[in-house]
Formats: C-alpha cells, sequence, structure tokens
C-alpha cells in the first residue's frame, strides 16, 4: 500500500486534484481514457505483425512481457519500433565503454535492466523498483528473454545500498527516474558518492523551482553537467505505420507525457 500512497501523492503534486481522482478511478475500474484507447488501437496493429518483439534499436530481438503494473502502459509500440527513451539509451550505451556496472534506480518494468543485459552492454547489472508487481515483470522479462547475466533486484535505493555497490565496482553508469524523488535522493552526499560515475537522471519539475535548481546547483560542485530534452521522432521513418491515419502515427511514437522530457547529465570531472 505504502507505493500506492506515494504514487498518488506525487499525481497529486504534479497535476492536481482532479488528476488524482481521475486517475484513482481508472485505475481501480481498469478502464483507459480516450487518448489510451487509441493507443491499444494502435498497438493491436503492430502487435499482429510483430508480436511482443524490438525491431529497431540497440535492443533489437529483446521480447517484452505483456504483464501490467500500475505504470500501465496501454501499449508497447514506441518500444518495439526501438523509440523509447532512443536518446537516454545511446548515452548510456556510450558510458558503457568505461564502465561494467549499470545500476537504475526506478526501473519499472525492467526495459533498460533486461536489454542492458540481452545484449550483453553491461557486466553487472541492478535494479532498484519499489513496486513489487514491477519487480515481479522484471524477473518475468529477464526469463522471457533467457538472459545469462543475474540482474540483482532490490526494492526503493538508499545510501547504504548505493554505497555497498559503488564500493564494490567503483565506475557505475547510473540511471535515475523516479518521479520526483530525484530531490530527495541526490543530497550532497549522495553526489558525492556518485563522483565517479557518469549519470543520467530524468527530471521532474513539479511547481516547486527551489529544488530543482539546487540540486543542478549542487551537482554542478562534483560533476561536469549538462541539461537535454526530449526530440521528436518522425513516423515517416517507419514503413509499417504508412497505412495508418496521421493519429495513429504520432500515438505509436508518444511516450504519453504530459510534458516535455528532461534528463540532467552527469560526468566525473
Amino acid at each position: 500500500m505504502g507505493y500506492y500512497f506515494k504514487k498518488s501523492s506525487k499525481i497529486y503534486r504534479k497535476y492536481g486534484f482532479v488528476d488524482l481522482i481521475v486517475n484513482l478511478i481508472l485505475f481501480i475500474f481498469r478502464k483507459p481514457n480516450e487518448i489510451q484507447k487509441a493507443q491499444i488501437n494502435v498497438w493491436k496493429k503492430i502487435n499482429k505483425i510483430y508480436g511482443s518483439t524490438v525491431q529497431y534499436g540497440p535492443f533489437k530481438g529483446m521480447k517484452i512481457s505483456k504483464k501490467k503494473s500500475w505504470e500501465q502502459e496501454h501499449g508497447l509500440t514506441n518500444k518495439i519500433l526501438g523509440t523509447y527513451e532512443k536518446q537516454i539509451l545511446d548515452i548510456l550505451i556510450k558510458f558503457s565503454k568505461n564502465s561494467d556496472t549499470f545500476i537504475d534506480i526506478g526501473a519499472a518494468d525492467g526495459f533498460f535492466v533486461v536489454g542492458m543485459s540481452f545484449k550483453n552492454i553491461f557486466k553487472n547489472i541492478y535494479a532498484f523498483e519499489i513496486n513489487n508487481r514491477s519487480q515481479e515483470i522484471i524477473k518475468s522479462n529477464q526469463k522471457l528473454n533467457k538472459c545469462k547475466q543475474n540482474i540483482k533486484i532490490y526494492g526503493e535505493s538508499n545510501y547504504l545500498k548505493l554505497k555497498h555497490i559503488i564500493g564494490l565496482k567503483k565506475k557505475c553508469t547510473i540511471l535515475i527516474d523516479i518521479e520526483g524523488a530525484e530531490f530527495d535522493l541526490l543530497s550532497m552526499k549522495v553526489l558525492k558518492l556518485f563522483k565517479n560515475c557518469n549519470v543520467v537522471c530524468e527530471m521532474h519539475l513539479f511547481k516547486d523551482k527551489k529544488k530543482y535548481s539546487e540540486l543542478i546547483n549542487n551537482a554542478k560542485k562534483k560533476f561536469r553537467c549538462r541539461l537535454i530534452k526530449a526530440k521528436n521522432v518522425s513516423p515517416d521513418k517507419f514503413k509499417e505505420l504508412n497505412s495508418f491515419s496521421d493519429n495513429e502515427r504520432l500515438l505509436a511514437l508518444s511516450e504519453g507525457r504530459k510534458y516535455r522530457q528532461e534528463w540532467l547529465i552527469l560526468t566525473p570531472k
């Protein structure tokens, strides 16, 4: 129950009371909204062609479990087409050239950790995910892809757990996507712990810009920092979308965000 309380609190802070009530009703009755219904129809079309196997990008050939968690994705189209956070995936793979350990804080369904294991991009892989259902989906995806590497799965991350891993592996590549909790996690103490690591953190601005600015200013004391924003992908790149309507073509590549994603990229000085 603790997970759902935290998730509800984040929705309330981020979008307000009305959106919270709508999301709770949709979750309780498991009913998608109109846009999600359209996404489901797009997903069904793609699923008939490819099933649930990634067709493009670094994770090509990886199979994705159709099991759903709280972060219910109405269709896996952008993952199958290899466009899901591709910009970030390319950066993580670049970082793997001088790091053999990957830590994913907020691993969700395990798309990144399982993909990294499936393609042998990192030798050591750790997933932190507070949702028990999502942890089971990570295990399911790992089994589905016959990953040889053992992905170590934990619940909520904290300083001591991260210190233990980094103490063993030294230089790591770290991905953080924890829906606003990055401002609490990335204290000066943790930033100092990460100082020899490459870090990619999705930023969730919410209504308080103070924590956002504080995190960036603190990070600059230990790292070279840059902020990047998500780039749009053209549906024209995919011949399988040629027979889709204009709306369907756009929905196929949509990640359903309510704002343009932004990431903080940290590299050691």
